[in-house]
């Protein structure tokens, strides 16, 4: 069975289809929501970041494929480590062509043991199952979670799977303004099959700018050293 990822433009209304090693960037073929202001102040950005809120793409299948996408990005502690207390989500849906409201995720922190931004030899150390709460429009809000206070030393990888993905469902809020860089990685397998403990035995599995886009998940995490950092690991 073949695994398509792909990418729906959240700006443009159009967007051309591109084939790219069995990755493809799908038409925009569905609604979907113009970036806005937050009707509200919008919280104190997390530590561990590479985006600015707004979402330039939701990432997803394209009708007629289904699978779990696991989405990771690459941080690195401070020295002597950190202690993670806090992962965010930011997912779309809920409006017509795109809702994964209510579906199952699975949250994830990984460490890096040789350091190398190669999440091959990933370590698991921490995951907790959870439901997706999509946002109807791009106005920078996100899902959290509480971290049981889970220690990362060098490189480590936050992220998320989406369980079971069909066609026309575009949950992943995803930014192209910052390339991945080796940070954003991204496996497929067929539903219910997704490896967590070993990524490079699914399916598909490869540096996103491999695939459907370059850029980075709209995943964050604090912690409990990060914040006392000059300057935070992402986009300033």
């Amino acid at each position: 069975m073949s695994l398509t990822l792909s990418c729906l433009v959240l700006i443009s209304q159009t967007a051309s289809a591109q084939p790219h090693t069995g990755i493809h960037v799908a038409p925009a073929h569905a609604p979907v929501p113009p970036a806005v202001a937050a009707a509200s102040t919008p919280p104190v950005d997390l530590c561990y970041r590479f985006d600015d809120r707004v979402a330039e793409t939701a990432v997803g299948a394209t009708p007629g494929n289904s699978f779990d996408s696991l989405n990771i990005n690459a941080f690195q502690a401070p020295a002597g480590g950190d202690t993670i207390t806090t992962l965010e989500l930011q997912t779309f849906g809920g409006y017509t062509g795109n809702d994964y409201t209510g579906g199952p995720i699975t949250w994830l922190i990984y460490e890096d043991p040789t350091d190398d931004f190669d999440p091959s030899d990933a370590v698991l150390v921490w995951s907790t199952p959870d439901v997706a709460v999509p946002r109807q429009v791009n106005d920078g809000v996100f899902q959290s979670v509480a971290v049981p206070n889970i220690s990362v030393d060098g490189i480590w990888w936050a992220g998320v799977v989406y369980h079971g993905l069909v066609g026309g469902e575009f949950p992943a809020g995803f930014s192209q303004e910052v390339p991945s860089f080796g940070r954003a990685w991204e496996a497929t397998a067929t539903p219910g099959t997704i490896n967590l403990t070993s990524l490079s035995s699914n399916g598909y599995f490869a540096d996103i700018a491999a695939g459907c886009c370059d850029g980075v998940w709209h995943i964050r995490a604090e912690g409990t050293q990060c914040s006392d950092l000059p300057s935070c690991y992402g986009y300033d």
